[in-house]
């Protein structure tokens, strides 16, 4: 048995800093570093335009988690599954406030602090600082990463800890020494309470291991996978027993055909690919005028990618074996999560969903991929340039035409319009957290539940515990009923023969009689 040498906790802190230092930075330094640095820039800025849009509904809801007091009871009562971003999220929202700015503040770190890691992988690699700094820009430039740099939800940190995570595991390929193996398996942790659909990268990265033969990693990797699947199963279970289901809403729609064209169209296009994503929030007008447009260039993105694959197969020998190796770790990172989500969206599981959002990760090391892949090319440039158009024409649209929540002048009317004789209904309930935080007007609001009727949703807004906290009588309001966001099945309007009854209808923007 090999004798273990346990490492003082203060030396072993030395050894990460001095590690981050010599191994990161020193990759760069003079006018490779301003270009960086400008790259960082113009990225920054590129997530900082129309960041104060108005929040949409699962933003709201990542406040109403957020900002549970004390912060243990908070702890205890958010999803596990994405813990570590509402502990965060905690913390700026009492730093900066929850103005929408403040609350996507965070998004935009993670999507800043992204940019560095891509560069410190591929020099990692052995890749020149040249193609090092292209696939920094190309992130930097991704319509599809800027989009969920300004969201308040937990993708733009996934999608930075899944490039961390990758290159801690290509290092422990190269130096398989303690420090690596312990920030590698940290990396993981983090991952795992960041966002569940992290355990689809690590899918890929015990492929990844298995195939080099490397049998600790494997097993470091499924110990620690299974150990904290464990552990939010046996969460959930408790919370289940407790009473405690209301965990936020859907999803993701089943695997078809559609499934795959969203993808395609969101590599090659970004946002704009996105058009064809019915989940989005006002994804059908992320398109231009000419509907040609919307066609020729996902298609034109798709034959380059095409184009440099045959290119990278064609020039695989003239790759170093550590760069033949890191190409294959990102091709690998790519496709089983993709596959692994397809199979989570098929009919085979009791509730199927493609979660195309949840493998935000894919889009950074998408992006590395084709660098790298194309990096022995003398037509590189020239394949980059279009991969750098595609990404800055899918910004048209998204700057120009494209509103995160439109309805939010439905709040602004209801605020001033109600009495306290009134009546607001969350109707689904779970709007809930979006009624509470836009609105602010006197009358009193309640929820309906189709099969648990009228729900407490002050009581709800008001606690950390998210469980369902019915009413015993019915409302009996004297004035006008407002209910949102228009489902007209409800069951209870016959029930209010006497009340005028409202809902906000989106195109004439304003709340129309029922």
């Amino acid at each position: 048995m090999m004798k273990k040498n346990k490492m003082p906790a203060p030396l072993f802190l030395v050894q990460v800093i001095r590690i981050l230092k010599s191994q990161m930075y020193t990759h760069i330094k003079g006018k490779y570093l301003v270009v960086l640095l400008c790259i960082m820039v113009l990225a920054l800025a590129l997530r900082l335009i129309n960041l104060n849009m108005p929040l949409w509904g699962d933003e709201t809801l990542t406040w109403a988690y957020s900002r549970g007091t004390p912060f243990i009871e908070m702890l205890q009562n958010a999803p596990k599954k994405t813990i570590l971003y509402y502990a965060l999220m905690h913390f700026t929202i009492s730093a900066f406030g929850i103005t929408p700015w403040a609350m996507r503040i965070l998004s935009v770190f993670f999507g800043i602090a992204i940019l560095p890691l891509v560069y410190w992988g591929m020099r990692e690699a052995s890749f020149s600082k040249e193609d090092s700094l292209i696939s920094t820009l190309l992130v930097a430039t991704s319509s599809m990463l800027i989009y969920y740099s300004q969201e308040a939800r937990a993708y733009s940190m996934l999608a930075f800890l899944g490039v961390l995570s990758l290159i801690l595991l290509f290092r422990c390929f190269q130096n398989p020494i303690p420090i690596n193996l312990v920030l590698y398996s940290i990396s993981l942790i983090l991952i795992a309470y960041t966002f569940r659909y992290g355990f689809l990268l690590v899918g890929g990265f015990i492929l990844c291991a298995l195939l080099y033969r490397h049998w600790r990693l494997a097993t470091i990797t499924l110990i620690f996978s299974t150990v904290i699947n464990l552990d939010i199963f046996i969460n959930y279970l408790q919370k289940s027993s407790e009473g405690i289901t209301f965990k936020g809403g859907a999803s993701g729609d089943p695997t078809d055909i559609k499934a795959i064209t969203s993808l395609v169209n969101s590599l090659t296009t970004g946002t704009l690919g996105m058009q064809t994503i019915t989940k989005i929030p006002n994804a059908h007008s992320l398109k231009f005028p000419i509907a040609n447009v919307n066609f020729i260039l996902p298609v034109i993105g798709a034959l380059i990618i095409g184009l440099i694959l045959f290119i990278f197969i064609k020039n695989r020998k003239l790759f170093s074996s550590l760069q033949k190796q890191f190409i294959d770790i990102l091709a690998i990172s790519i496709l089983i999560p993709i596959l692994l989500a397809l199979i989570l969206g098929s009919p085979i599981l009791p509730k199927p969903q493609w979660l195309l959002r949840g493998l935000i990760y894919i889009w950074p090391l998408y992006f590395m991929f084709l660098t790298a892949a194309a990096s022995k090319s003398k037509a590189k440039i020239y394949l980059i340039a279009v991969v750098v158009l595609l990404n800055i024409i899918s910004l048209l649209p998204y700057y120009t035409i494209y509103k995160r929540f439109i309805d939010v002048t439905a709040f602004d009317q209801l605020n001033t319009q109600v009495t306290e004789k009134d009546l607001v209904i969350a109707d689904p309930f779970y709007m809930y957290n979006l009624i509470d935080y836009y609105y602010d007007g006197s009358a009193p609001m309640v929820g309906y539940h189709p099969t648990k009727g009228w729900i407490d949703i002050e009581q709800m807004a008001f606690s950390n515990d998210f469980g369902l906290i019915p009413i015993e009588e019915n409302p009996n309001p004297i004035g006008d009923i407002f209910f949102y966001y228009g489902r007209f099945h409800s069951d209870w309007i016959e029930s209010y023969p006497n009340n005028r009854i409202f809902f906000y209808n989106s195109k004439s923007r304003t709340w129309t009689e029922y």
